[in-house]
């Protein structure tokens, strides 16, 4: 009988190495995933009042030959009017949404990329 603890100890130490293995990699696999998720999700504003919100503050800091919201366009709500060289284009805010600082247009099929928004800082004279 002498030695058989070191002997129970080692085939105790083999057969439960494998469930560590196993519940270690289950562990690190869902943390994986949990960290990837918050990775990986988009900051979206949908809400009509929301988009509303974000275009009257490009309003006030926008040139207003180039950017304009018209709180009526006919349809009883509000909508942008984008100036370029080539004419205007209008969008029903209705139909708009920001998703990671990039305003999109809801379409048929693939959504339109309408304009990047970023934070511009005016510098002091």
């Amino acid at each position: 009988m002498g030695g058989t603890g070191g002997l129970v100890g080692t085939v105790t130490a083999f057969v439960t190495a494998p469930a560590t293995i196993i519940a270690g990699a289950v562990l690190a696999a869902g943390v994986a995933a949990y960290e990837g998720a918050c990775y990986f999700t988009d900051e979206r504003i949908t809400e009509y009042d929301e988009v509303l919100a974000v275009m009257q503050k490009v309003a006030e800091n926008a040139n207003p030959e180039m950017f304009e919201v018209s709180m009526n366009n006919g349809s009883g709500g509000a909508e942008i009017i984008i100036r370029g060289a080539e004419g205007y284009d209008k969008y029903d805010v209705k139909n708009l949404y920001i998703v990671n600082g990039v305003l999109m247009h809801r379409d048929w099929f693939r959504n339109t990329t309408v304009a990047s928004l970023t934070l511009v800082v005016p510098m002091e004279n």
